[in-house]
C-alpha cells in the first residue's frame, strides 16, 4: 500500500517534468499533464482490477473477469461520449470516465468474488505475514516487473520520437495503437477516435479524419480479388482461423495457397531441427535412449513413431513443454494433458528440463508405465 501512494505521489509531483522530458507538444502539456494527474490518483483501481481478475483466473474462472471488462469497456466509451461531446469536458472528461470505469470494474469483481468465492472469505490468521510467502511472490514479481519496466520504456522513447511530429500526431497515434490485433475492435476504435477529439481542441478536424480512418479500417476486408492466405504460411494457427472467419467463400480459401493448411513431415521437421540446433541425429537418438538403426529409420523417414516415442525424441532434444506439445502437433499425435496422470508427470519433467532418465523414473515412482513401455517402435 505505501509503495502504490509513493507511486501516486512521484506521478502527479513530476508528471509534468517527464513529459516535458518526452518532448510533448507545448500546445498540449497541460491536457496531457491533467489527464495523467487525474489516472495517477485513479491507479488503485486498475490495480485492484487486476488483482481480482488474476485470484479468479487463478481459481479458474477466466469468464467473469472477461465479462465484467467488456460492460466496462462499453460504459467507457458510453462515458466519453457524455463527458467529451454533452457536457464539453474535453481531456477532463476522458481521463475521469476511465478511471470511473476502472473503479466500477474493480467493485465488480469484488463483489462476485465476496460472494462467489469461498476462499475470499478472510479471517484473522489469513493475515498473518509469511516471509517465505512473500519472498516466492517477489522471486516471481521481480522478474516480471523488470521486463514490463523494460517495455514501458521502449514505448516512452518511441512516444518521445512520435511528440517531436506535433500534436495531430500524437492524438492520432492511440487510433492504431491495438496490440496484439490485426483489426481494432469497434469499440476499441470509438474510444480512440473520442480521446483524439479530445486531445487536439481547436484542430479537431485531423483528429477527427484519423478518427474515420480507424472507422474504415475497422470495417475494411478482403476483396474478392484479394487472396486472403497470401504468405499464410508464416501464420499461427489463431491468424489462419481469424482468416478463415474474415472469408465470405469457402471455395476462394480452398482454392488459395495451400502450404500453411498442412504440417511439414515429421522426419523433416525433425532434421530441420537438428540443422536449426548444429548437433547431429546420433546425438538426438542417444539422449532419446532408442536403439541406434531405429533411431536413424525415424530420421529418414522409413519408420513412424508411436506417441511414446515422439516424447522421447522430445526429451532427446532437451525441448520444453511447449516444444515438445509442437513435436507432438508434427508427429499427428494427441497432445499432453494437464488432466491426464501420466502427461501430468510428463509435463512437470518437461517444464523443469529434467533428462530422459529423471522422468522415466518419476513415472516409476508413481506406478505409471514408462515411455516406450512394450511399444517403442511401432
Amino acid at each position: 500500500m505505501a509503495e502504490l501512494v509513493a507511486k501516486h505521489i512521484l506521478g502527479i509531483v513530476l508528471c509534468r517534468s517527464l513529459f516535458q522530458l518526452i518532448n510533448t507538444p507545448e500546445n498540449i502539456l497541460d491536457d496531457a499533464v491533467l489527464y495523467s494527474v487525474i489516472t495517477f490518483a485513479g491507479t488503485a483501481a486498475a490495480a485492484a482490477y487486476n488483482y481480482e481478475s488474476g485470484v479468479l483466473q487463478a481459481f479458474g474462472n477466466s469468464v467473469i473477469p472477461l465479462v465484467f471488462l467488456v460492460i466496462t469497456s462499453l460504459l467507457n466509451v458510453g462515458l466519453d461520449l457524455l463527458f467529451v461531446l454533452s457536457f464539453g469536458w474535453g481531456v477532463l472528461g476522458v481521463a475521469v470516465a476511465t478511471v470511473l470505469s476502472q473503479l466500477i470494474s474493480a467493485l465488480l469483481c469484488l463483489g462476485y468474488m465476496v460472494r462467489k468465492v469461498l476462499q475470499m472469505k478472510l479471517t484473522r490468521a489469513d493475515w498473518k505475514w509469511s516471509g517465505a510467502m512473500a519472498k516466492q511472490h517477489l522471486k516471481t514479481g521481480i522478474p516480471m516487473a523488470f521486463f514490463s519496466s523494460l517495455l514501458a520504456v521502449s514505448f516512452l522513447l518511441l512516444q518521445a520520437a512520435l511528440n517531436s511530429l506535433g500534436s495531430e500526431d500524437v492524438a492520432a497515434y492511440p487510433t492504431c495503437k491495438i496490440p496484439g490485433s490485426t483489426r481494432p475492435s469497434f469499440p476499441i476504435v470509438l474510444h480512440c477516435g473520442g480521446n483524439a477529439i479530445a486531445r487536439a481542441p481547436g484542430k479537431t478536424r485531423k483528429a477527427r479524419l484519423a478518427f474515420s480512418t480507424a472507422a474504415c479500417y475497422y470495417h475494411k476486408s478482403p476483396t474478392r480479388g484479394e487472396n486472403p492466405m497470401a504468405e499464410t504460411s508464416k501464420l499461427s494457427t489463431e491468424e489462419l482461423l481469424r482468416l478463415l472467419f474474415m472469408e465470405s467463400s469457402l471455395e476462394h480459401l480452398m482454392n488459395s495457397d495451400r502450404s500453411s493448411l498442412t504440417l511439414p513431415g515429421f522426419a523433416e521437421y525433425i532434421t530441420a531441427l537438428c540443422a536449426q540446433r548444429n548437433e547431429a541425429p546420433e546425438q538426438v537418438i542417444r539422449r532419446a535412449d532408442l536403439e541406434k538403426s531405429y533411431g536413424h529409420q525415424l530420421f529418414s523417414g522409413r519408420r513412424h513413431p508411436s506417441r511414446d516415442t515422439v516424447l522421447r525424441l522430445a526429451f532427446g532434444f532437451e525441448m520444453d513443454y511447449e516444444q515438445t506439445q509442437e513435436l507432438l502437433k508434427v508427429a499427428r499425435k494427441s497432445r499432453l494433458h494437464p488432466k491426464v496422470k501420466r502427461d501430468m508427470v510428463l509435463i512437470y519433467c518437461l517444464y523443469h528440463g529434467s533428462s530422459l532418465v529423471r522422468c522415466q523414473n518419476a513415472l516409476l515412482e508413481f506406478g505409471l508405465p514408462v515411455l516406450g513401455e512394450g511399444k517403442s517402435y511401432e
